[in-house]
């Protein structure tokens, strides 16, 4: 059986409104699959694909599962080997620099004033970006887990750092701020270049 565009199109809304894949990448894997065991079979389409699809169904939601699972290890790997990584620490080291530099020219007073809410004001389009990308048509398994705890850990920040640099000293101030402000920056880098290369170059099945 030779399947169409049409009929490739036909298994992937099936998969997205009758099982429940929503995530774009996997539905890919999923249909790649299951086309391919199509073609093997003889007859007509429209009779046999929705007697495969049923018998299939417990592959699709195990194969769901697990690719959902696969993407959303990935995304913490990619977040905490980035954070632990040499680059990651060379950031943070010229962060401090430039923040304990700029305090001492200006007062901390002056740099809270001007850079104390800079941890997240920084990633808010990348936040954008990937809001957007979780509600699309072609939202990615790994984006909501990776968005998740990133933004997480930069809300801690909001929520309870920035009350505690506002009243440490120096030392520790420029050091907390640092951390965040570092994370804010390495986020583009952590999705743009780590998260979507890994993506295109690995088949999830073999996490």
């Amino acid at each position: 059986m030779k399947l169409s565009k049409e009929n490739i199109s036909q298994i992937d809304n099936a998969l997205f409104k009758k099982f429940g894949v929503f995530y774009y990448d996997v539905r890919l894997e999923i249909v790649d699959h299951l086309a391919s065991e199509l073609e093997q079979m003889e007859g007509d389409f429209e009779e046999i694909s929705p007697v495969f699809l049923n018998n299939k169904s417990d592959f699709i939601k195990e194969t769901n599962l697990q690719l959902n699972n696969a993407g959303s290890r990935w995304s913490k790997i990619v977040l905490f080997k980035n954070i632990f990584s040499i680059k990651y620490l060379l950031t943070f080291i010229v962060v401090v620099f430039f923040s304990y530099n700029l305090i001492s020219l200006k007062g901390k007073e002056w740099f809270l004033e001007y850079f104390d809410f800079m941890p997240i004001i920084l990633p808010a389009p990348i936040s954008i970006f990937l809001l957007y990308e979780i509600f699309s048509s072609k939202r990615k398994s790994y984006i909501l887990p990776f968005a998740g705890i990133t933004n997480t850990i930069l809300m801690t920040y909001l929520f309870i750092f920035i009350h505690i640099i506002r009243k440490a000293d120096v030392f520790y101030f420029v050091g907390i701020f640092s951390f965040f402000m570092t994370l804010a920056l390495a986020y583009y880098y952590m999705y743009f270049f780590s998260v979507r290369q890994h993506f295109k170059e690995n088949n999830l099945l073999k996490l």
